[in-house]
């Protein structure tokens, strides 16, 4: 599967644009990893906002943010 980033749908591998969003998928690589740091503020998939990062370990980092879809709540992202 390839997540659009744009909404953050799940699309098939074969997939050229989001079946969601329309957004094109052709640079959009499936089970892509980053390192960047989330700033306090920044709107992550078009639903999540971050409000601080809460951890740091071997395997990544864990954000506190707000989920701005459907049931508006706080959530912990990795």
């Amino acid at each position: 599967m390839i997540t659009c980033t744009n909404c953050g749908n799940q699309n098939p591998i074969a997939s050229r644009f989001c079946s969601n969003c329309g957004a094109s998928l052709e640079e959009i690589k499936p089970y892509q990893t980053t390192s960047t740091e989330l700033k306090p503020g920044s709107k992550l998939r078009n639903r999540y906002i971050i409000i601080r990062q809460i951890g740091q370990g071997g395997f990544g980092k864990t954000y506190l943010a707000e989920d701005t879809g459907r049931f508006k709540q706080a959530v912990v992202l990795k």
